[in-house]
């Protein structure tokens, strides 16, 4: 017998991956306003801040798969498996990426393309923990997904081990507490892995049975209130003060307040929920591939690089054919690629 999907870890998973492809794809975006236009550069402030909202994708996935390893309560052996799991996965991409890098950086000279490679691919240490080298349009690899998690499950299992009834909230505090000053001063690059240690004692608490009763109407509106807070402070201290532009703190928050939502609310089970659920780790790691290669065959398109002027403000309708296509592409990529039993533990 199949052990019965959690729906509501379904519906997390299906929306986080779809607030990533929002995220990298962008596909509503202005490049050029009139400084005249008080409209434009009121949507374009609006654009930049609804996509910012976006970054708590890559936790939600982390909190989902964190919690699913609690509620096993693991083992040792159960440990290993996953991370023999993890490192499996993260070493296949990891050759995916390298493959890819190295063939489109020889198709470019061969092309006589003098498109510029990021700099940060001459550090080594920086292209394996990143999952691979970054691309041209594109940015860096999607791939440091899987090393923050390898190290996010060991210390987990330990974590596990000499955790007591009120170690969640003090590590919570804590944690929330070094992200919210480290912001002031050097920033948390969203790559590294103390922007997610925090989500160690919020998955193992919400794993706890005694915990359940706390999955209510009542804290998730509280939970709510507190992500508006931090939000609201985030976004004042970023326009009047030096801060960073990753907001860990309502990031947390929002995650918490995501899982909450989903969990008190009946949803009628819906299929497409379930294969973006299923499938969200193949198209977390194909679309980028996708996305560059479209951008480099629209970018000699001088029709569609200079957009549609509408009263003073220039919208670049190439990212939205770029997100289409590159959505398109992944459903149909991973269609066929499930076909190949071997593949099928790469997409899912």
């Amino acid at each position: 017998m199949t052990k019965e999907r959690d729906y509501r870890l379904d519906l997390l998973k299906a929306l986080a991956i779809t607030l990533v492809l929002i995220w990298h794809l962008q596909p509503i975006k202005i490049s050029t306003v009139h400084s005249s236009s008080q409209i434009g550069i009121h949507i374009h402030s609006l654009l930049n801040w609804i996509y910012l909202k976006t970054l708590v994708a890559v936790p939600i996935f982390y909190f989902v798969s964190l919690l699913l390893f609690f509620k096993k309560t693991p083992s040792y052996l159960d440990l290993g498996k996953r991370v023999k799991r993890l490192l499996n996965i993260f070493l296949f991409w990891f050759i995916v990426q390298m493959i890819f890098y190295l063939f489109v950086q020889k198709i470019f000279v061969l092309l006589n393309l003098h498109i510029p490679f990021p700099k940060s691919n001459a550090k080594l240490w920086w292209v394996f923990v990143m999952g691979g080298p970054a691309l041209p349009f594109v940015g860096d690899s999607v791939f440091y997904f899987l090393s923050d998690l390898i190290i996010l499950v060991i210390l987990s299992y330990y974590y596990n081990k000499i955790t007591t009834r009120n170690t969640d909230i003090a590590a919570f505090i804590l944690l929330s507490l070094y992200m919210f000053f480290h912001q002031f001063y050097f920033g948390i690059p969203y790559w590294r892995i103390d922007n997610f240690l925090v989500y160690i004692p919020i998955s193992h608490f919400f794993s706890q049975k005694e915990n359940k009763h706390l999955i209510s109407n009542r804290c998730f509106y509280v939970t709510l209130c507190t992500y508006i807070c931090f939000v609201s402070y985030e976004h004042f201290m970023r326009k009047y003060l030096l801060y960073t532009a990753y907001d860990v703190n309502s990031v947390q928050w929002g995650t918490i307040a995501l899982f909450m939502f989903v969990s008190i609310k009946n949803f009628t089970k819906n299929k497409a929920i379930q294969w973006l659920s299923i499938n969200s780790l193949g198209i977390y790691a194909l679309h980028k591939y996708f996305q560059f290669l479209y951008f480099l065959v629209f970018s000699s398109n001088s029709f569609l690089n200079h957009g549609i002027l509408i009263k003073g403000v220039v919208f670049e309708f190439k990212y939205v054919i770029v997100a289409f296509m590159t959505c398109i592409s992944c459903i149909l990529a991973i269609r066929l690629l499930g076909r190949f039993t071997y593949l099928k533990q790469y997409m899912s």
